[in-house]
């Protein structure tokens, strides 16, 4: 509705997932959560299950799509394996 109406589209909420609505959105918006960060929770590190983080901040505070295939999963697949319930 926004685009339709020449509005900036703000996504509200973090996730790979929607960094990448926002970048196929023809009027993207200014800003991207990277989540309710909670301050004993090192953002910056990825979790065990992957490799690289999937919405990296750099130095200017800026957040780039990942031109990786897919959403740009770095998956960890020795942790899964090592990590399966049966």
């Amino acid at each position: 509705m926004g685009e339709a109406n020449g509005l900036n589209v703000e996504v509200h909420g973090g996730g790979v997932g929607n960094l990448h609505v926002l970048g196929a959105v023809y009027l993207p918006g200014l800003y991207f959560e990277r989540g309710l960060l909670h301050p004993l929770i090192d953002y910056d590190v990825p979790p065990s299950w992957l490799n690289t983080l999937v919405d990296p901040m750099d130095d200017e505070g800026f957040v780039h799509i990942s031109l990786d295939p897919g959403l740009g999963y770095d998956i960890n697949w020795d942790y899964i394996h090592a990590n399966l319930v049966a």
